[in-house]
């Protein structure tokens, strides 16, 4: 793998792969005509707004992506502009912010008549895979941030709570699996016995039996767990004796809990090298456009 990153990096163009295309089928950056011209700007945004699938078809490579609607667009000519030049007019210009070597548009600066088709526009884009899954990311930004904190908050609390009652929660729970196999049997049993007082010839039905079998299964599950609870209750007391000093350990020395959070960051760190490594080695031969549609 890493002699096929080095391989792809050397005699690849990875770049190319996420440059933008106008509509042409140019790769802004890339293209022979268009290799001083890095950015893709939608021009004619009016009537691209009414057309929101071939929003791309009215792409142009751009110099720079303007900063505001005063700004004079640079760009390469494409063949949709047979009328006129690839100059655009003052009041059809807009301003935009650049991502990634895209112009994408600020509403407030476009014209009325593509404010009104905007909202089309983006559910179209939001409509493909890569547009879909980036606006939910983006619209869940801050809940993805919030959780994380509540996460580090709720951990924090769990570890306080466990030095206070790790003893008794582990008895606790100890009982409560027990409790919750009798309970269930008892449940089912007066289950069976509603329906059999509601309706006689249920008893003879297969229902019926399956709750008995259930109920029973339950009462011996709980029988066997009691028992071996009983033969086990020296090294039970040890692996509670072991719970509570962990918990002991962990509340002592919180900066454990940044352990999983390194390894989080090193398991993300390997899957964009990972990724790099994919991209390097696709990027390899020529590339090209096949369309310009969303």
């Amino acid at each position: 793998m890493f002699y096929a990153t080095i391989y792809g990096y050397v005699n690849g163009n990875p770049g190319k792969l996420i440059a933008p295309i106008d509509g042409d089928g140019r790769i802004c950056g890339y293209s022979e005509d268009v290799k001083d011209r890095p950015s893709l700007y939608i021009w004619d945004i009016v009537k691209a707004a009414k057309n929101p699938l071939n929003l791309f078809s009215y792409g142009v490579c751009v110099k720079d992506c303007p900063s505001n609607e005063d700004t004079k667009v640079d760009c390469q000519k494409t063949s949709i502009h047979s009328e006129k030049d690839c100059a655009i007019d003052a009041d059809e210009r807009y301003s935009t912010t650049e991502f990634f070597n895209y112009c994408i548009p600020d509403y407030d600066t476009l014209p009325q008549e593509a404010k009104d088709n905007w909202k089309g526009v983006k559910d179209e884009i939001n409509k493909t895979s890569f547009g879909g899954a980036f606006a939910d990311l983006y619209m869940a930004r801050w809940v993805l941030l919030i959780s994380i904190g509540i996460c580090l908050i709720m951990t924090l609390i769990y570890i306080k709570f466990m030095d206070w009652c790790a003893y008794w929660l582990s008895w606790f729970s100890v009982g409560l699996v027990f409790v919750a196999l009798v309970g269930s049997g008892v449940w089912v049993l007066m289950l069976r016995a509603q329906k059999i007082e509601d309706d006689p010839s249920y008893e003879d039905s297969s229902s019926a039996t399956w709750l008995n079998v259930y109920a029973y299964s339950a009462f011996v599950a709980a029988a066997i767990y009691l028992l071996v609870m009983i033969c086990m209750l020296q090294s039970l007391r040890v692996a509670i004796a072991v719970i509570e000093t962990a918990a002991d350990y962990f509340a002592d020395t919180k900066r454990i809990i940044f352990v999983p959070l390194l390894y989080f960051f090193i398991g993300v760190l390997s899957f964009v090298a990972w990724t790099g490594a994919m991209i390097c080695v696709a990027s390899i031969g020529d590339i090209s456009a096949d369309n310009v549609e969303l």
